[in-house]
Protein backbone atom coordinates (compact mmCIF):
# COMPACT_ATOMS: atom_id res chain seq x y z
CA UNK A 1 0.00 0.00 0.00
CA UNK A 2 1.31 3.31 -0.93
CA UNK A 3 0.80 5.52 2.03
CA UNK A 4 3.28 3.06 3.79
CA UNK A 5 6.21 4.79 1.67
CA UNK A 6 5.71 8.18 3.21
CA UNK A 7 7.31 8.41 6.69
CA UNK A 8 5.66 11.37 8.06
CA UNK A 9 2.65 9.61 7.80
CA UNK A 10 4.28 6.60 10.03
CA UNK A 11 5.72 8.96 12.31
CA UNK A 12 1.94 10.60 12.99
CA UNK A 13 0.67 7.18 13.39
CA UNK A 14 3.63 5.94 15.89
CA UNK A 15 3.31 9.47 17.86
CA UNK A 16 -0.52 9.10 17.64
CA UNK A 17 -1.09 6.08 19.11
CA UNK A 18 1.79 6.38 21.76
CA UNK A 19 0.06 9.86 22.47
CA UNK A 20 -3.33 7.35 23.17
CA UNK A 21 -1.28 6.06 26.72
CA UNK A 22 -1.41 10.13 27.63
CA UNK A 23 -4.50 10.02 29.49
CA UNK A 24 -3.87 6.40 31.26
CA UNK A 25 -0.33 8.02 32.18
CA UNK A 26 -1.99 10.92 33.40
CA UNK A 27 -4.25 9.30 35.58
CA UNK A 28 -1.99 6.75 37.38
CA UNK A 29 0.56 9.72 38.07
CA UNK A 30 -2.00 12.59 38.97
CA UNK A 31 -4.06 9.86 41.70
CA UNK A 32 -0.57 8.60 43.14
CA UNK A 33 1.20 12.34 43.24
CA UNK A 34 -1.62 14.60 44.31
CA UNK A 35 -3.53 12.08 46.67
CA UNK A 36 0.05 11.03 48.05
CA UNK A 37 1.17 14.57 48.54
CA UNK A 38 -1.46 17.07 47.89
CA UNK A 39 1.16 19.04 46.07
CA UNK A 40 -1.46 21.11 43.61
CA UNK A 41 0.99 22.14 41.27
CA UNK A 42 1.93 18.65 40.52
CA UNK A 43 -1.44 18.15 39.43
CA UNK A 44 -1.87 21.36 37.69
CA UNK A 45 1.48 20.91 35.83
CA UNK A 46 0.21 16.85 34.55
CA UNK A 47 -3.32 18.05 33.73
CA UNK A 48 -1.63 20.54 31.25
CA UNK A 49 0.51 17.64 30.33
CA UNK A 50 -2.00 15.46 29.26
CA UNK A 51 -4.11 18.40 27.53
CA UNK A 52 -1.19 18.75 25.60
CA UNK A 53 -0.56 15.60 24.50
CA UNK A 54 -4.03 14.80 23.93
CA UNK A 55 -4.29 18.37 21.36
CA UNK A 56 -1.41 16.96 19.31
CA UNK A 57 -3.02 13.94 18.59
CA UNK A 58 -5.87 15.53 17.26
CA UNK A 59 -3.81 17.94 15.29
CA UNK A 60 -1.53 14.39 14.19
CA UNK A 61 -4.85 13.10 13.33
CA UNK A 62 -5.67 15.93 11.12
CA UNK A 63 -2.67 16.21 9.80
CA UNK A 64 -2.60 12.26 8.90
CA UNK A 65 -5.77 12.34 6.89
CA UNK A 66 -4.90 15.42 5.15
CA UNK A 67 -1.65 13.44 3.99
CA UNK A 68 -3.55 10.59 3.14
CA UNK A 69 -6.17 12.45 1.14
CA UNK A 70 -3.52 14.05 -0.82
CA UNK A 71 -1.92 11.04 -1.78
CA UNK A 72 -5.24 9.49 -3.03
CA UNK A 73 -6.10 12.16 -5.06
CA UNK A 74 -2.80 12.69 -6.74
CA UNK A 75 -1.97 8.63 -7.29
CA UNK A 76 -6.27 8.79 -8.42
CA UNK A 77 -5.45 11.18 -10.96
CA UNK A 78 -2.04 9.67 -12.12
CA UNK A 79 -3.46 6.08 -12.96
CA UNK A 80 -3.07 5.19 -16.38
CA UNK A 81 -5.28 2.18 -17.38
CA UNK A 82 -3.63 2.10 -20.73
CA UNK A 83 -0.47 1.44 -18.80
CA UNK A 84 -1.46 -1.82 -16.82
CA UNK A 85 0.29 -4.98 -17.83
CA UNK A 86 -2.74 -7.47 -16.93
CA UNK A 87 -5.02 -6.26 -19.12
CA UNK A 88 -2.67 -5.47 -22.15
CA UNK A 89 -3.03 -9.90 -22.12
CA UNK A 90 -6.38 -9.77 -23.50
CA UNK A 91 -8.60 -8.76 -26.91
CA UNK A 92 -10.33 -5.91 -27.42
CA UNK A 93 -13.62 -7.11 -26.23
CA UNK A 94 -11.84 -8.54 -22.95
CA UNK A 95 -9.87 -5.39 -22.81
CA UNK A 96 -13.01 -3.06 -22.62
CA UNK A 97 -14.64 -5.02 -20.10
CA UNK A 98 -11.66 -5.12 -17.98
CA UNK A 99 -10.90 -1.71 -18.31
CA UNK A 100 -14.20 -1.06 -16.85
CA UNK A 101 -13.43 -3.46 -13.75
CA UNK A 102 -10.11 -2.34 -13.27
CA UNK A 103 -11.63 1.63 -12.91
CA UNK A 104 -14.71 0.29 -10.10
CA UNK A 105 -11.49 -0.75 -7.98
CA UNK A 106 -10.79 2.72 -7.01
CA UNK A 107 -12.75 2.43 -4.47
CA UNK A 108 -11.14 -0.47 -2.74
CA UNK A 109 -7.44 1.07 -3.27
CA UNK A 110 -7.86 4.71 -2.19
CA UNK A 111 -10.63 3.55 0.64
CA UNK A 112 -9.41 5.95 3.14
CA UNK A 113 -11.04 3.61 6.80
CA UNK A 114 -9.02 0.80 4.97
CA UNK A 115 -5.97 2.80 5.05
CA UNK A 116 -6.34 3.98 8.24
CA UNK A 117 -7.19 0.77 10.15
CA UNK A 118 -3.72 -0.80 8.36
CA UNK A 119 -2.05 2.44 10.28
CA UNK A 120 -3.47 1.52 13.68
CA UNK A 121 -4.00 -1.84 13.91
CA UNK A 122 -0.54 -3.21 14.66
CA UNK A 123 -0.82 -0.54 17.71
CA UNK A 124 -3.07 -3.28 19.05
CA UNK A 125 -0.02 -4.79 20.46
CA UNK A 126 1.08 -2.04 22.23
CA UNK A 127 -2.01 -1.50 24.43
CA UNK A 128 -2.32 -5.20 24.59
CA UNK A 129 1.39 -4.85 26.64
CA UNK A 130 0.62 -2.03 28.76
CA UNK A 131 -2.74 -3.85 29.66
CA UNK A 132 -0.68 -7.07 30.52
CA UNK A 133 2.15 -5.29 32.29
CA UNK A 134 -0.69 -3.79 34.75
CA UNK A 135 -2.66 -6.73 35.02
CA UNK A 136 -1.88 -10.14 33.42
CA UNK A 137 -5.18 -11.42 34.49
CA UNK A 138 -7.49 -8.29 33.26
CA UNK A 139 -5.17 -8.99 30.05
CA UNK A 140 -6.73 -13.23 29.95
CA UNK A 141 -10.04 -12.05 29.94
CA UNK A 142 -9.01 -8.94 26.89
CA UNK A 143 -7.62 -11.38 24.84
CA UNK A 144 -10.79 -13.66 25.33
CA UNK A 145 -13.47 -10.95 24.36
CA UNK A 146 -11.16 -9.44 21.64
CA UNK A 147 -11.54 -12.96 20.00
CA UNK A 148 -14.90 -13.24 20.31
CA UNK A 149 -15.04 -9.88 19.04
CA UNK A 150 -12.78 -10.24 15.90
CA UNK A 151 -15.21 -13.93 15.19
CA UNK A 152 -18.26 -11.48 15.39
CA UNK A 153 -16.81 -8.82 13.21
CA UNK A 154 -15.74 -11.34 10.80
CA UNK A 155 -19.26 -12.90 10.34
CA UNK A 156 -20.47 -9.00 9.96
CA UNK A 157 -18.08 -7.84 7.37
CA UNK A 158 -18.77 -10.92 4.95
CA UNK A 159 -22.44 -10.39 5.61
CA UNK A 160 -22.17 -6.74 4.97
CA UNK A 161 -19.70 -7.78 1.71
CA UNK A 162 -22.76 -10.34 0.65
CA UNK A 163 -25.46 -7.53 1.48
CA UNK A 164 -23.52 -4.57 -0.79
CA UNK A 165 -23.06 -7.40 -3.18
CA UNK A 166 -27.21 -7.67 -3.47
CA UNK A 167 -27.84 -4.50 -3.40
CA UNK A 168 -25.51 -3.14 -5.90
CA UNK A 169 -27.24 -6.07 -8.54
CA UNK A 170 -30.51 -4.86 -7.03
CA UNK A 171 -29.78 -1.23 -7.91
CA UNK A 172 -28.43 -2.29 -11.35
CA UNK A 173 -31.45 -4.10 -12.31
CA UNK A 174 -33.46 -1.77 -11.09
CA UNK A 175 -31.83 0.77 -13.20
CA UNK A 176 -31.72 -0.83 -16.19
CA UNK A 177 -35.31 -1.72 -16.36
CA UNK A 178 -36.34 2.14 -15.34
CA UNK A 179 -34.04 3.03 -18.45
CA UNK A 180 -35.97 0.72 -20.66
CA UNK A 181 -39.27 2.34 -19.30
CA UNK A 182 -37.95 5.96 -20.17
CA UNK A 183 -36.70 4.79 -23.52
CA UNK A 184 -40.28 3.75 -24.10
CA UNK A 185 -42.43 6.24 -22.25
CA UNK A 186 -44.61 6.46 -25.09
CA UNK A 187 -46.49 3.34 -23.78
CA UNK A 188 -48.50 4.73 -21.08
CA UNK A 189 -50.63 4.84 -23.78
CA UNK A 190 -50.89 1.08 -23.47
CA UNK A 191 -52.23 0.95 -19.92
CA UNK A 192 -51.88 -2.39 -19.28
CA UNK A 193 -48.08 -2.46 -20.31
CA UNK A 194 -47.63 0.92 -18.30
CA UNK A 195 -49.22 0.29 -14.95
CA UNK A 196 -47.72 -3.77 -15.23
CA UNK A 197 -44.22 -2.22 -15.64
CA UNK A 198 -44.70 0.08 -13.18
CA UNK A 199 -45.81 -2.68 -10.93
CA UNK A 200 -42.46 -4.34 -11.67
CA UNK A 201 -40.42 -1.44 -11.37
CA UNK A 202 -42.27 -1.33 -8.03
CA UNK A 203 -41.53 -4.73 -6.84
CA UNK A 204 -37.75 -4.37 -7.91
CA UNK A 205 -37.26 -0.89 -5.62
CA UNK A 206 -39.21 -2.88 -2.91
CA UNK A 207 -36.17 -5.39 -3.13
CA UNK A 208 -33.62 -2.51 -2.61
CA UNK A 209 -35.40 -1.12 0.40
CA UNK A 210 -35.98 -4.95 1.99
CA UNK A 211 -32.09 -5.46 1.11
CA UNK A 212 -30.48 -1.89 2.47
CA UNK A 213 -33.08 -2.77 5.71
CA UNK A 214 -31.46 -6.18 6.26
CA UNK A 215 -28.24 -4.64 5.89
CA UNK A 216 -28.97 -1.43 8.65
CA UNK A 217 -30.55 -4.05 10.75
CA UNK A 218 -27.34 -6.37 11.28
CA UNK A 219 -24.92 -3.27 11.19
CA UNK A 220 -27.01 -2.32 13.86
CA UNK A 221 -26.91 -5.07 16.03
CA UNK A 222 -23.32 -5.75 15.23
CA UNK A 223 -23.07 -2.18 17.13
CA UNK A 224 -25.38 -3.16 19.86
CA UNK A 225 -23.60 -6.53 20.53
CA UNK A 226 -20.13 -4.80 20.47
CA UNK A 227 -21.05 -2.32 23.40
CA UNK A 228 -22.79 -4.77 25.16
CA UNK A 229 -19.56 -6.87 25.32
CA UNK A 230 -17.34 -3.70 25.62
CA UNK A 231 -19.64 -3.37 28.92
CA UNK A 232 -19.33 -6.72 29.40
CA UNK A 233 -15.54 -6.30 29.72
CA UNK A 234 -15.29 -3.11 31.53
CA UNK A 235 -17.52 -4.62 34.81
CA UNK A 236 -15.01 -7.52 34.96
CA UNK A 237 -12.34 -4.72 34.80
CA UNK A 238 -13.21 -3.32 37.49
CA UNK A 239 -14.83 -6.21 39.63
CA UNK A 240 -11.07 -8.21 39.28
CA UNK A 241 -9.17 -4.68 39.81
CA UNK A 242 -11.24 -3.95 43.08
CA UNK A 243 -10.16 -7.36 44.20
CA UNK A 244 -6.27 -7.31 43.55
CA UNK A 245 -6.74 -3.46 44.91
CA UNK A 246 -8.05 -5.36 48.08
CA UNK A 247 -5.27 -7.97 48.10
CA UNK A 248 -2.60 -4.80 47.35
CA UNK A 249 -1.63 -5.86 43.98
CA UNK A 250 -2.66 -2.81 42.56
CA UNK A 251 -3.75 0.58 42.80
CA UNK A 252 -6.95 2.47 42.18
CA UNK A 253 -5.38 4.87 40.05
CA UNK A 254 -4.03 1.30 37.89
CA UNK A 255 -8.14 0.14 37.87
CA UNK A 256 -9.19 3.53 36.40
CA UNK A 257 -6.45 3.25 33.09
CA UNK A 258 -7.74 -0.33 32.60
CA UNK A 259 -10.76 0.67 31.75
CA UNK A 260 -9.86 3.42 29.12
CA UNK A 261 -6.86 1.00 27.95
CA UNK A 262 -8.91 -2.06 27.48
CA UNK A 263 -11.81 -0.19 25.48
CA UNK A 264 -8.71 2.08 23.14
CA UNK A 265 -7.31 -1.63 22.44
CA UNK A 266 -10.78 -3.21 22.07
CA UNK A 267 -12.28 -0.42 19.61
CA UNK A 268 -9.60 -1.72 16.76
CA UNK A 269 -10.24 -5.06 16.85
CA UNK A 270 -13.04 -4.71 14.44
CA UNK A 271 -11.11 -3.13 12.31
CA UNK A 272 -9.33 -6.07 11.27
CA UNK A 273 -11.70 -7.69 9.08
CA UNK A 274 -11.24 -4.55 6.66
CA UNK A 275 -7.77 -4.75 6.12
CA UNK A 276 -8.65 -8.67 5.24
CA UNK A 277 -11.35 -8.10 2.79
CA UNK A 278 -9.22 -5.38 1.19
CA UNK A 279 -6.27 -7.83 1.18
CA UNK A 280 -8.31 -10.80 -0.50
CA UNK A 281 -10.32 -8.44 -2.90
CA UNK A 282 -6.59 -6.71 -3.82
CA UNK A 283 -5.21 -10.07 -4.80
CA UNK A 284 -8.48 -11.27 -6.54
CA UNK A 285 -8.28 -8.08 -8.97
CA UNK A 286 -4.76 -8.27 -9.72
CA UNK A 287 -5.68 -10.27 -13.10
CA UNK A 288 -8.62 -7.78 -13.31
CA UNK A 289 -10.71 -10.59 -15.09
CA UNK A 290 -14.52 -10.05 -13.78
CA UNK A 291 -15.95 -13.70 -13.01
CA UNK A 292 -18.23 -12.79 -15.86
CA UNK A 293 -15.15 -12.17 -18.72
CA UNK A 294 -13.80 -15.32 -17.44
CA UNK A 295 -17.41 -17.91 -16.86
CA UNK A 296 -20.18 -16.34 -17.51
CA UNK A 297 -19.70 -14.23 -20.39
CA UNK A 298 -21.22 -15.66 -23.73
CA UNK A 299 -20.88 -14.31 -26.89
CA UNK A 300 -22.30 -15.25 -30.16
CA UNK A 301 -19.30 -17.06 -31.28
CA UNK A 302 -19.41 -19.04 -28.10
CA UNK A 303 -22.88 -20.74 -29.08
CA UNK A 304 -21.89 -21.60 -32.26
CA UNK A 305 -23.16 -23.65 -34.27
CA UNK A 306 -26.82 -22.54 -34.18
CA UNK A 307 -29.22 -24.64 -33.64
CA UNK A 308 -32.46 -22.31 -33.20
CA UNK A 309 -32.75 -18.65 -32.46
CA UNK A 310 -35.54 -17.72 -30.27
CA UNK A 311 -38.04 -14.33 -29.61
CA UNK A 312 -39.25 -14.77 -25.98
CA UNK A 313 -42.49 -12.74 -25.33
CA UNK A 314 -41.57 -9.28 -27.44
CA UNK A 315 -43.71 -6.49 -26.71
CA UNK A 316 -43.45 -3.37 -28.91
CA UNK A 317 -45.12 -0.39 -29.52
CA UNK A 318 -44.16 2.44 -31.85
CA UNK A 319 -44.36 5.87 -30.72
CA UNK A 320 -47.79 8.12 -31.13
CA UNK A 321 -49.44 4.58 -31.51
CA UNK A 322 -52.05 3.60 -29.24
CA UNK A 323 -51.61 -0.12 -29.61
CA UNK A 324 -49.02 -1.83 -29.37
CA UNK A 325 -47.11 -3.96 -32.35
CA UNK A 326 -46.29 -7.16 -30.49
CA UNK A 327 -47.79 -8.35 -26.96
CA UNK A 328 -45.98 -11.19 -25.21
CA UNK A 329 -45.01 -12.13 -28.82
CA UNK A 330 -43.04 -15.24 -29.34
CA UNK A 331 -41.55 -17.12 -32.48
CA UNK A 332 -38.56 -20.19 -32.70
CA UNK A 333 -36.64 -20.30 -35.61
CA UNK A 334 -34.89 -23.89 -36.01
CA UNK A 335 -31.91 -24.84 -37.86
CA UNK A 336 -33.19 -26.42 -41.60
CA UNK A 337 -35.97 -24.09 -41.65
CA UNK A 338 -36.87 -21.56 -43.91
CA UNK A 339 -39.72 -19.01 -42.16
CA UNK A 340 -41.46 -16.51 -44.07
CA UNK A 341 -43.21 -13.57 -42.20
CA UNK A 342 -45.70 -11.77 -44.19
CA UNK A 343 -48.24 -8.68 -43.72
CA UNK A 344 -50.02 -6.04 -45.57
CA UNK A 345 -47.95 -2.54 -45.18
CA UNK A 346 -47.61 -1.19 -41.54
CA UNK A 347 -48.59 -4.73 -39.85
CA UNK A 348 -45.21 -4.95 -38.62
CA UNK A 349 -42.58 -6.91 -40.51
CA UNK A 350 -39.83 -4.18 -41.21
CA UNK A 351 -39.83 -4.00 -36.87
CA UNK A 352 -39.99 -7.21 -36.50
CA UNK A 353 -36.49 -7.64 -38.89
CA UNK A 354 -35.13 -4.60 -36.95
CA UNK A 355 -35.81 -6.46 -32.95
CA UNK A 356 -34.22 -9.85 -34.36
CA UNK A 357 -31.38 -7.44 -35.88
CA UNK A 358 -30.82 -5.90 -32.72
CA UNK A 359 -31.60 -2.62 -34.41
CA UNK A 360 -34.55 -1.80 -32.30
CA UNK A 361 -35.07 -2.73 -28.34
CA UNK A 362 -38.17 -4.37 -27.51
CA UNK A 363 -40.38 -2.78 -24.67
CA UNK A 364 -40.31 -6.63 -23.10
CA UNK A 365 -38.74 -9.81 -24.20
CA UNK A 366 -35.65 -11.36 -24.79
CA UNK A 367 -33.80 -12.93 -27.39
CA UNK A 368 -32.36 -16.46 -27.11
CA UNK A 369 -29.78 -18.71 -28.80
CA UNK A 370 -29.84 -22.12 -28.71
CA UNK A 371 -32.32 -21.25 -25.83
CA UNK A 372 -29.61 -19.14 -24.07
CA UNK A 373 -30.34 -15.32 -23.56
CA UNK A 374 -28.55 -13.11 -25.17
CA UNK A 375 -28.02 -9.30 -24.38
CA UNK A 376 -28.25 -6.69 -26.67
CA UNK A 377 -24.99 -5.42 -27.44
CA UNK A 378 -24.14 -9.56 -28.28
CA UNK A 379 -27.30 -9.49 -30.66
CA UNK A 380 -26.17 -6.76 -32.48
CA UNK A 381 -23.03 -8.54 -33.33
CA UNK A 382 -25.54 -10.97 -35.27
CA UNK A 383 -24.73 -9.48 -38.74
CA UNK A 384 -21.26 -11.30 -37.61
CA UNK A 385 -22.52 -14.88 -38.82
CA UNK A 386 -25.22 -14.01 -40.85
CA UNK A 387 -26.08 -13.01 -44.49
CA UNK A 388 -28.48 -9.58 -43.84
CA UNK A 389 -30.68 -7.60 -46.53
CA UNK A 390 -32.47 -5.32 -45.25
CA UNK A 391 -35.24 -3.81 -47.64
CA UNK A 392 -33.45 -0.81 -48.95
CA UNK A 393 -29.93 -1.82 -48.56
CA UNK A 394 -26.88 0.40 -47.40
CA UNK A 395 -23.66 0.22 -49.69
CA UNK A 396 -21.30 0.22 -47.41
CA UNK A 397 -18.14 2.42 -48.33
CA UNK A 398 -15.48 0.21 -50.39
CA UNK A 399 -15.41 -2.07 -53.76
CA UNK A 400 -16.91 -5.23 -54.06
CA UNK A 401 -13.44 -6.54 -54.87
CA UNK A 402 -12.17 -5.27 -51.24
CA UNK A 403 -15.66 -6.95 -49.85
CA UNK A 404 -15.08 -10.39 -51.42
CA UNK A 405 -11.28 -10.80 -50.44
CA UNK A 406 -12.33 -10.14 -46.65
CA UNK A 407 -14.75 -12.60 -46.99
CA UNK A 408 -12.09 -15.39 -48.86
CA UNK A 409 -8.33 -13.87 -49.43
CA UNK A 410 -7.74 -16.31 -52.30
CA UNK A 411 -10.84 -15.43 -54.38
CA UNK A 412 -9.95 -15.43 -57.75
CA UNK A 413 -11.11 -13.68 -61.42
CA UNK A 414 -13.49 -16.47 -62.40
CA UNK A 415 -15.28 -17.03 -58.78
CA UNK A 416 -15.74 -12.85 -59.36
CA UNK A 417 -17.13 -13.34 -62.99
CA UNK A 418 -19.46 -16.32 -61.58
CA UNK A 419 -21.10 -14.52 -58.74
CA UNK A 420 -21.64 -11.41 -61.71
CA UNK A 421 -23.39 -13.79 -63.63
CA UNK A 422 -25.03 -15.33 -60.77
CA UNK A 423 -26.57 -11.81 -59.63
CA UNK A 424 -26.93 -10.09 -62.95
CA UNK A 425 -24.51 -7.63 -62.26
CA UNK A 426 -22.16 -8.12 -65.33
CA UNK A 427 -23.75 -5.61 -67.27
CA UNK A 428 -23.33 -2.86 -64.50
CA UNK A 429 -19.50 -3.03 -63.83
CA UNK A 430 -18.84 -3.09 -67.23
CA UNK A 431 -20.37 0.05 -67.85
CA UNK A 432 -17.68 2.04 -65.67
CA UNK A 433 -14.21 1.72 -65.98
CA UNK A 434 -13.05 0.82 -62.56
CA UNK A 435 -15.45 -2.21 -63.25
CA UNK A 436 -14.85 -4.13 -59.44
CA UNK A 437 -13.24 -1.51 -58.02
CA UNK A 438 -15.95 1.05 -58.32
CA UNK A 439 -16.59 2.50 -55.28
CA UNK A 440 -20.00 1.27 -54.44
CA UNK A 441 -20.60 4.09 -51.82
CA UNK A 442 -20.11 7.18 -54.47
CA UNK A 443 -22.86 5.53 -56.99
CA UNK A 444 -25.17 4.88 -54.61
CA UNK A 445 -27.39 7.42 -54.95
CA UNK A 446 -27.79 6.89 -58.52
CA UNK A 447 -28.49 3.16 -58.15
CA UNK A 448 -32.01 1.20 -58.81
CA UNK A 449 -33.31 -0.44 -56.07
CA UNK A 450 -32.51 -3.59 -57.69
CA UNK A 451 -29.24 -2.93 -58.22
CA UNK A 452 -28.62 -2.23 -54.51
CA UNK A 453 -30.42 -5.28 -53.81
CA UNK A 454 -28.66 -7.25 -56.47
CA UNK A 455 -24.94 -5.88 -54.91
CA UNK A 456 -26.31 -6.70 -51.80
CA UNK A 457 -26.85 -10.36 -52.68
CA UNK A 458 -23.42 -10.31 -54.23
CA UNK A 459 -21.93 -8.83 -51.19
CA UNK A 460 -23.22 -11.96 -48.99
CA UNK A 461 -23.68 -14.92 -52.12
CA UNK A 462 -19.93 -16.47 -50.59
CA UNK A 463 -20.18 -15.67 -47.12
CA UNK A 464 -20.59 -18.85 -44.68
CA UNK A 465 -23.44 -17.73 -42.37
CA UNK A 466 -25.75 -19.28 -40.07
CA UNK A 467 -28.53 -17.04 -40.56
CA UNK A 468 -30.34 -15.73 -43.63
CA UNK A 469 -32.33 -12.87 -42.69
CA UNK A 470 -34.00 -10.96 -45.44
CA UNK A 471 -36.46 -8.47 -45.47
CA UNK A 472 -38.40 -8.02 -48.64
CA UNK A 473 -35.73 -8.87 -50.68
CA UNK A 474 -37.70 -9.30 -54.42
CA UNK A 475 -39.82 -6.03 -53.76
CA UNK A 476 -39.10 -3.52 -56.75
CA UNK A 477 -36.93 -6.46 -58.56
CA UNK A 478 -37.16 -7.51 -62.04
CA UNK A 479 -37.72 -11.27 -63.14
CA UNK A 480 -33.96 -11.74 -63.45
CA UNK A 481 -33.01 -10.18 -60.04
CA UNK A 482 -36.09 -12.15 -58.34
CA UNK A 483 -34.34 -15.83 -59.67
CA UNK A 484 -31.17 -14.56 -58.40
CA UNK A 485 -32.52 -14.20 -54.83
CA UNK A 486 -34.51 -17.86 -55.75
CA UNK A 487 -31.79 -19.45 -57.01
CA UNK A 488 -29.35 -18.47 -53.66
CA UNK A 489 -32.50 -18.79 -51.16
CA UNK A 490 -33.04 -22.65 -52.33
CA UNK A 491 -29.02 -23.21 -52.23
CA UNK A 492 -29.08 -21.96 -48.65
CA UNK A 493 -32.23 -24.20 -47.78
CA UNK A 494 -30.32 -27.28 -48.90
CA UNK A 495 -27.32 -26.54 -46.65
CA UNK A 496 -30.02 -26.69 -43.90
CA UNK A 497 -29.30 -22.87 -42.43
CA UNK A 498 -32.00 -21.15 -40.49
CA UNK A 499 -34.13 -18.99 -43.22
CA UNK A 500 -36.17 -16.01 -41.95
CA UNK A 501 -37.73 -14.01 -44.95
CA UNK A 502 -39.86 -11.02 -44.29
CA UNK A 503 -42.03 -11.14 -47.56
CA UNK A 504 -45.28 -10.96 -49.49
CA UNK A 505 -43.83 -12.68 -52.64
CA UNK A 506 -45.94 -15.72 -53.40
CA UNK A 507 -43.14 -17.64 -54.80
CA UNK A 508 -40.97 -17.04 -51.49
CA UNK A 509 -43.72 -18.36 -49.28
CA UNK A 510 -44.44 -21.35 -51.50
CA UNK A 511 -41.03 -22.58 -50.83
CA UNK A 512 -41.18 -21.95 -47.01
CA UNK A 513 -41.54 -24.65 -44.03
CA UNK A 514 -43.46 -21.96 -41.58
CA UNK A 515 -45.55 -19.16 -42.88
CA UNK A 516 -46.46 -16.70 -40.34
CA UNK A 517 -48.92 -13.85 -41.31
CA UNK A 518 -48.57 -10.05 -39.13
CA UNK A 519 -52.00 -8.19 -38.85
CA UNK A 520 -52.18 -4.92 -37.88
CA UNK A 521 -54.58 -4.63 -34.15
CA UNK A 522 -54.04 -8.08 -33.96
CA UNK A 523 -52.20 -11.51 -32.90
CA UNK A 524 -50.20 -13.02 -35.77
CA UNK A 525 -51.52 -16.22 -36.99
CA UNK A 526 -49.83 -19.13 -38.78
CA UNK A 527 -50.76 -19.94 -42.28
CA UNK A 528 -48.03 -22.73 -42.30
CA UNK A 529 -46.77 -24.39 -39.83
Amino acid sequence: MHIFRRPDVLIATFLINILGLSIPIYIIHAINRYLGNGNLDTLIFLTVTVLFATCIEYLLRKYRKLIILNINNKKFKTNDISKNKYIDKFNEEEKIENQLNYIKTYPNKYDFNVQVSFLDVPYILLFSTVIYLLSPLIFVLYLFLAIIILIISFIHKFRQEKSIKNLNELRSDYLSNESIFKRNYINFKVYSVYYKILDNLKTKYEDIFIEKKSMDSHSYDFETLNSFLINILIIFVIMISLIEINQGDMQISSLIALNILVVRALLPIKLIPNIIVYWASSKKNTNVVSKKANFNYLSINDLLPIEDIELDKISFINQNSKQPLFNQFSINFPKGTTTVITGENGSGKTTLFNIICGAKIPLQGNFKINGIEIDRNEQKKLSDISSIISQNPILINNTLFEHLKSIDKDVDTETIDNLLIKCNLKTFFSDYDEGINLNLKEKENIMSLGIKKRIALAQVFYKNSELIIFDEPTEGCDKSTCQAFYNFLNNKISEKKIIIIFSNDPYIIQGADIVLELKKGSSPIYLKK
